[in-house]
């Protein structure tokens, strides 16, 4: 049988009877990133996420219900999907070994803030998302390894070297984006960090 190896469970059962390890998986996201973040991300957020234990399901039911939840049909690549704390997140099985970092991914982005999309630019929510993630599995991607949001990371790292993860992670967990904009307006002059505004829409 083949196994997924991670930080957080070194060997996971993979295919149709691993659903009690993938509910081990799953716990142990939660917990990692409540170990992570209980001083930053608010404390009644992290109790909800414990109450949406995430949904480990097969390519077909994924499109279906992926198209419930957005209205379309996901792209092939697509393997997780998170409604934020409106319902649980739904992982695809297909590719087990990607299931410990799609869990997690998913999980960070429920407890995110619900307006650090918005403040942060799609983008860089999402880089910022799988940074995260990256690191509470203690990965570093190698050089030409799998692993989600590429170019996205890119545009997070650019914020996160100029102004600091903890102006970040305030946007991201608190929807609080009072250091990240005195940072801009610091390291770039009020012409150049308005215009990187608005690639985040973060208030002037």
């Amino acid at each position: 049988m083949k196994t997924l190896k991670n930080k957080l469970n070194p060997e996971i059962p993979a295919g149709r009877v691993e659903q009690t390890s993938y509910r081990d998986l799953d716990r142990a996201c939660v917990e990692r990133l409540g170990q992570l973040y209980r001083g930053v991300a608010p404390p009644e957020r992290l109790k909800a996420m414990e109450n949406l234990p995430t949904r480990f399901v097969v390519r077909a039911e994924f499109e279906r219900e992926y198209r419930t939840i957005s209205g379309q049909k996901p792209n092939p690549e697509v393997l997780g999907c998170s409604q934020g704390l409106e319902g649980p997140a739904l992982v695809s099985m297909e590719s087990p070994q990607l299931v410990p970092e799609i869990t997690m991914h998913e999980r960070v982005h429920q407890l995110s803030d619900p307006r650090a999309a918005q403040l942060l630019g799609g983008q860089r929510y999402e880089g910022v998302t799988q940074d995260l993630a990256l690191k509470a599995l203690d990965k570093t991607p190698a050089a030409g390894e799998a692993s989600g949001y590429p170019e996205q990371r890119a545009s997070a790292h650019e914020l996160r070297e100029l102004c600091g993860d903890q102006a970040v992670e305030k946007v991201y967990f608190q929807g609080e984006p009072s250091e990240l904009k005195a940072c801009l307006d610091r390291a770039l002059g009020d012409g150049r960090a308005e215009q990187f505004r608005k690639t985040m829409r973060t208030p002037a």
